[in-house]
């Protein structure tokens, strides 16, 4: 049975961190095996399984998008988006 480590709410909290740094591809299985609590070799699994399918979107010309992180752009040369980071209403002061 496959499992979808990125829907899982460790793996989750730890997509901005991800983005941020350069990691190799062995790095970034062991560190989702780790925080998912699966085998490094699932987790190398479902990370190459996600390569293809942006890829094979991108080869398409559509967008893939990485829910919470940003989007993959099809063109000339592929380009990654992150998404904005939401903003909070400021909080309201005195009575209405």
């Amino acid at each position: 049975m496959r499992r979808n480590l990125l829907s899982r709410p460790p793996v989750r909290n730890i997509l901005p961190l991800l983005a941020s740094s350069r990691m190799k591809k062995a790095e970034l299985a062991a560190r989702l095996a780790r925080e998912a609590g699966v085998s490094q070799a699932e987790a190398a699994d479902q990370l190459q399984h996600l390569v293809s399918r942006i890829i094979s979107n991108l080869k398409k010309g559509e967008t893939a998008r990485l829910p919470g992180l940003g989007k993959f752009t099809p063109g000339p040369r592929w380009s990654f988006q992150f998404e904005p980071k939401e903003r909070k209403p400021a909080p309201r002061r005195g009575k209405r």
